[in-house]
C-alpha cells in the first residue's frame, strides 16, 4: 500500500486512513513540534486539523506496535460505527503520542508503556487496554517445546553455545539481540538477565522487523520479540515456553513482564473518543486481542 492511500475495509466499505507517507507527515510533524516547543509551562497550544469528509475523525499515532493494534479494533468498530473515521500518522514512539495529544494533534497517542510522572502532569488522561508479552523464540529448525530460565540467562550470556548442551541438535547458538534501551531488551533484563552481559558474539539488531528477519533466516537462532507480532505476521518462528509456560496463555507464571499498551488524551478529547475507548475494553475487543496474542488489561 502507497503512503496517504485509504485502506478500505471490503466488507463493510468503511474507510480508515492510514497516513504512512513520511513527506506528507514533514509539515505536519513540524508544526507539532513548534508548538510543543513554543509552550510555556502548563500551557498547551492546539493545532487544528481539519477532516476533509466531514466526518468525525479519530486522529491516533505514538507506539507502533501499539497504533497496529488500534487499527485492528477499529476495523471492527467502524462495522457497527460508519459514521467514524480514522487516521493512523506513522508511528512516532510513546513519548512522540504524548507530544501529539499535547499539542492538539492526535486525538490519542497510542503508547506501549505507562504514562511518566511529567507526562501526566501535562494534564492527558490514559487507559490501560491490553498487555503485551515478550516471547524468547528460536529459528524454525529448533522446535524446542520449552527452556528452563536458568538455561535461556546461560545461552543469552554464552556460556552455552551448542544447543546439543540444553538438549538440542548438534549446532551452534546464534544469539540475536536489540538495543540495551529497546523495550524489548528492558523486559528480558527485568525477568532473565538481570545484570548478566549479553554474549560479545550476539548478533545486534537496530529494529524488531530486522531481528525477525534474522531469526526467520539464521540456523540455530534464539532471540526475544514481541509475541503479538509473531502471531500477527505469521512468522516460522518458535516461541518457547519458560519454565513450562508458553508466552500464549493468558494466566499468570510467565517468568518475562508483560508491557502495558494503552492510550494518552486530552480531557477536551473525550466526548470524540469515548465510545471508541468503551469499545478497545470491552468484551468484543477483549476477544480480538486474544487472537492477536494479546493479554487483557489488568
Amino acid at each position: 500500500m502507497t503512503g496517504g492511500e485509504p485502506e478500505t475495509d471490503g466488507g463493510s466499505g468503511v474507510q480508515i486512513n492510514i497516513l504512512v507517507n513520511r513527506l506528507t507527515l514533514l509539515p505536519l510533524l513540524a508544526m507539532i513540534l513548534i508548538a510543543v516547543m513554543g509552550c510555556s509551562a502548563g500551557q498547551v497550544n492546539s493545532i487544528s486539523v481539519a477532516a476533509g469528509s466531514g466526518e468525525p475523525v479519530i486522529r491516533i499515532s505514538g507506539a507502533g506496535g501499539t497504533s497496529r493494534t488500534l487499527q485492528a479494533l477499529a476495523n471492527e468498530y467502524t462495522r457497527s460505527n460508519p459514521g467514524v473515521a480514522f487516521e493512523f500518522l506513522e508511528g512516532s514512539g510513546s513519548s512522540g503520542g504524548v507530544k501529539g495529544v499535547n499539542a492538539g494533534f492526535l486525538d490519542l497517542g497510542a503508547m506501549s508503556r505507562l504514562p511518566k510522572q511529567d507526562e501526566m502532569a501535562t494534564g492527558i488522561e490514559y487507559v490501560n487496554f491490553a498487555a503485551e508479552r515478550v516471547s524468547v523464540v528460536t529459528s524454525s529448525d529448533l522446535p524446542l517445546p520449552g527452556l528452563p530460565v536458568e538455561q535461556v540467562r546461560g545461552i543469552f550470556s554464552g556460556e552455552i553455545r551448542n544447543w546439543s548442551e540444553v538438549g538440542g541438535p548438534d549446532v551452534l547458538i546464534r544469539i540475536i539481540i536489540r538495543e540495551e534501551d529497546d523495550s524489548n531488551t528492558k523486559i528480558m533484563r527485568a525477568g532473565i538477565m538481570g545484570d548478566t552481559p549479553f554474549s560479545e558474539t550476539a548478533l545486534l539488531m537496530t529494529s524488531e522487523s530486522d531481528a525477525k528477519e534474522a531469526l526467520n533466516k539464521a540456523a540455530g537462532a534464539i532471540g526475544y520479540l514481541a509475541f503479538s507480532g509473531v502471531v500477527s505476521s505469521g512468522s516460522s518462528v518458535n516461541p518457547v515456553a519458560l519454565d513450562g509456560v508458553h508466552p500464549s496463555g493468558q494466566g499468570p507464571g510467565y517468568p518475562l513482564p508483560a508491557r502495558d499498551l494503552g492510550v494518552a488524551f486530552l480531557p477536551a478529547a473525550q466526548g470524540r473518543v469515548q465510545s471508541f475507548l468503551d469499545y478497545i475494553t470491552g468484551a468484543e475487543a477483549g476477544a480480538i486481542l486474544a487472537d492477536l496474542g494479546l493479554l487483557a488489561a489488568g
